[in-house]
């Protein structure tokens, strides 16, 4: 009942200002999400297409969410309820075996097969198209898993627009142990819940994809975290200049960024999340990450 009470009270801030709208997407992405219900009613679906695509990429707990939600208030940006993935059954699941916000453990799976690609993105945008909201002209995906596959992407969307973030990765490792919760196959491997060394080397490994991915892509712009939400406004212009859209009317005050009227609560999280982790993980986690975290300026903490 804890838990419930916390997801209510952490999705209702979420969606401070639109709580009904919040929760008629909720619903809907989890009716979709069924694969009978997709079966069902794809003869009564038809394929919609944007005149942009964009997908926005980052390790779990990097503020992919919050940036999705800022950006999807943009009027002519449409995001997805859920991740896509979870609509579709033609990306390979990385979170097979129980391994729940572990893809690292499914490494062998990254790789999306290239000989029958159009067929793919084909079924792709008719899984997705019901979801996407009218009016729109862009479409943006946030799927953690497309970290690991820009390259098909760019090559079955035709270039598709990139926007990667990143987040100290003290802080990632650390949400990933709160949050994630290993389930069957992964409960037996490590027990209740990862080592930290386990989530700082899926931290390394998402980033480095990241980062080796993006030489091959056309269109990427990268971001972090603390400058999202030191500096929203100068983020989100930068991010709207990039995908070819207007800027919306927007303000930042006490807290809450103001994107086309919709409200969002945006703070800084690292120093809570540092506070969490104790001394010992601290030192698992740093010699992991070390030669990452100074590529992307982090601190590199000895000891706590």
């Amino acid at each position: 009942m804890g838990s419930l009470i916390f997801r209510w009270r952490r999705f209702a801030q979420r969606n401070e200002g639109r709580l009904l709208y919040g929760l008629q997407r909720f619903v809907v992405g989890r009716i979709w999400a069924n694969r009978a219900v997709r079966r069902a009613f794809r003869v009564f679906t038809s394929s919609r297409l944007p005149n942009r695509w964009v997908f926005l990429v980052g390790c779990y707990n990097s503020g992919t969410t919050l940036l999705r939600d800022l950006l999807g208030a943009h009027p002519s940006i449409a995001t997805l309820p859920r991740e896509g993935v979870r609509f579709t059954e033609e990306f390979p699941e990385l979170q097979k075996g129980g391994w729940q916000r572990m893809l690292l453990m499914n490494r062998d799976d990254w790789a999306m097969p290239r000989d029958d690609i159009q067929r793919r993105k084909a079924k792709i945008v008719k899984d997705w198209s019901p979801l996407w909201k009218s009016g729109a002209h862009v479409y943006l995906e946030k799927s953690i898993e497309h970290s690991v596959r820009m390259e098909w992407l760019d090559a079955a969307f035709d270039a598709p627009y990139f926007i990667s973030i990143v987040r100290n990765g003290y802080c990632v490792c650390e949400g990933i142990l709160r949050k994630a919760v290993p389930r069957g196959e992964a409960r037996t491997t490590v027990g209740d819940s990862y080592p930290i060394s386990l989530a700082a080397k899926q931290w390394v490994a998402i980033n480095e994809q990241i980062d080796q991915e993006s030489r091959r892509v056309r269109n990427v712009l990268h971001v972090s975290y603390e400058s999202l939400v030191s500096n929203p406004i100068g983020t989100l212009k930068s991010i709207f200049s990039f995908i070819g859209v207007d800027c919306p009317e927007m303000s930042f005050r006490h807290g809450q960024v103001f994107v086309a009227g919709q409200k969002f609560r945006v703070s800084n999280q690292n120093m809570r999340s540092l506070a969490r982790l104790s001394p010992r993980e601290v030192a698992e986690a740093t010699p992991q990450m070390r030669k990452v975290l100074a590529q992307y300026g982090y601190e590199i903490l000895e000891e706590k």
